[in-house]
C-alpha cells in the first residue's frame, strides 16, 4: 500500500522546471535514488532535500500535498502506527 505521505517527484521536477539529471547534479542525489523516487514517491526527508537545494519550502513545489502529508504522518505516530514509517 502506498503511504499517503509520499509525494510524486513529477510535481517538483514540473515545478523547478528541471530534469532527472538536472535534478540529480544539483542535489547530490544519486540517480538510481531518483528513479526509486519516480516509483514509490518522496519522502519527507527527501522533499526538503530537494527543496533546499532550490531555496524553496517543501510546501513551494508540493503544496497542500505537502501539508497533508506531514498531518499524516504526524496522526500515524501519534497513534503508534507500526507502518507508520517503515
Amino acid at each position: 500500500m502506498d503511504k499517503p505521505f509520499l509525494l510524486p517527484l513529477n510535481v517538483a521536477l514540473n515545478k523547478l522546471h528541471v530534469t532527472k539529471a538536472e535534478l540529480s547534479k544539483h542535489t547530490s542525489l544519486e540517480a538510481d535514488r531518483i528513479d526509486s523516487m519516480l516509483k514509490r514517491g518522496v519522502t519527507l526527508e527527501e522533499a526538503e532535500i530537494i527543496s533546499q537545494a532550490y531555496a524553496h519550502h517543501p510546501s513551494e513545489l508540493w503544496g497542500e500535498n505537502w501539508v497533508d502529508a506531514v498531518l499524516t504522518m504526524v496522526e500515524w505516530q501519534e497513534r503508534g502506527d507500526d507502518d507508520c514509517c517503515k
